[in-house]
């Protein structure tokens, strides 16, 4: 049986060259915080009214342009002040915050709950998980999931698990239709219609050859010995077959897509256990009763990519593949 959650096709093997995920930043040195620290700016006991415009123990505490500004504009300004005095003018410019895709999800440290220290582990803690066969906790749990994917190599999850299901598919059709045994069937048939295939051939070699002997018979300019050396013989012995056309029809229907190996399977069900195993322990997991969420796939990529290509050679060499 192949797990609920079948692996996407990004998620199997090729999530884990992407590059690191960007986790969102927030911006604290500007905005409405800043502006409701500065009590001073051009507010103070003044107010920019007739008491000193804007001065007072207020505008002495603001300081800098605050105080500058302060006298002729009174109160107007006091937002711009505050965030003139949150970003001085040797203040080096903020990183811009790479831009969220509509639909990609992003999580915030409370999102990640215990997946917080798997996301933060170093690659030296995940081999020292594999190395040791030690796959609880998070950073266990993934462990397990990128020594998985390492064993599965190239393998395409998604294509592995598609293939065995239209394989699974048409046996159980051919079990319905000829009953359990249905292998021996098929292959009892396929067997005589081989031996008939073959009778045909040879008998119209020997029709061929026969064909000239009789021209031979009739030569006059050819020798006794000429003539019985092109003798085919008797006739090859004839192989009776009646095809079926129920058996005809269920084998025309053989999937063109070649069968996985129960090797190719097992190993694309141990990246889908993996899988597993880590959403189950993630206690912050909203849940997919249909499928895997967006969540669900999301942290699985995130969890993945934080490798680079270096760290998964070492990696897939601490699991043995």
């Amino acid at each position: 049986m192949f797990h609920p959650k079948k692996i996407v096709t990004v998620l199997g093997i090729t999530a884990l060259m992407l590059g690191p995920v960007s986790l969102p930043s927030f911006d604290l040195g500007s905005g409405p915080a800043y502006a409701n620290n500065g009590k001073g700016g051009g507010g103070g006991n003044g107010g920019g009214g007739g008491n000193g415009g804007g001065g007072g123990k207020g505008g002495e505490k603001s300081g800098g342009k605050s105080k500058e500004r302060a006298g002729g504009n009174g109160g107007g300004n006091a937002a711009e002040k505050s965030v003139a005095r949150g970003a001085p003018a040797n203040a080096k410019p903020k990183a811009a915050t790479a831009p969220v895709e509509e639909g990609e999800v992003v999580f915030a440290a409370r999102d990640l709950g215990n997946m917080n220290g798997a996301m933060n582990a170093n690659v030296n803690a995940v081999l020292a998980h594999i190395r040791n066969g030690n796959f609880n906790g998070p950073v266990g749990a993934v462990a397990g999931l990128v020594a998985a994917d390492a064993r599965a190599g190239d393998l395409d999850s998604a294509d592995v698990l598609d293939r065995a299901d239209i394989w699974q598919g048409y046996r159980t059709e051919l079990e319905a239709a000829l009953g359990p045994n249905y292998q021996e069937v098929l292959g009892s048939y396929a067997e005589d219609q081989a031996a008939y295939a073959a009778y045909q051939q040879a008998f119209a070699d020997w029709s061929a050859r026969d064909e000239i002997y009789q021209a031979a018979l009739l030569n006059p300019a050819l020798t006794e010995d000429e003539v019985a050396a092109l003798n085919p013989g008797p006739a090859p012995e004839p192989v009776l077959f009646e095809p079926d056309p129920v058996l005809d029809d269920l084998i025309a229907r053989t999937p063109v897509v070649e069968e996985p190996s129960p090797d190719e399977i097992d190993l694309v069900n141990a990246v889908s256990d993996a899988e597993e195993a880590v959403l189950a322990l993630w206690n912050k997991n909203p849940g997919d009763a249909d499928g895997l969420s967006p969540e669900e796939e999301a942290l699985l990529e995130q969890l993945r990519a934080r490798f680079s290509d270096a760290d998964l050679e070492v990696i897939a060499a601490a699991s043995g593949s």
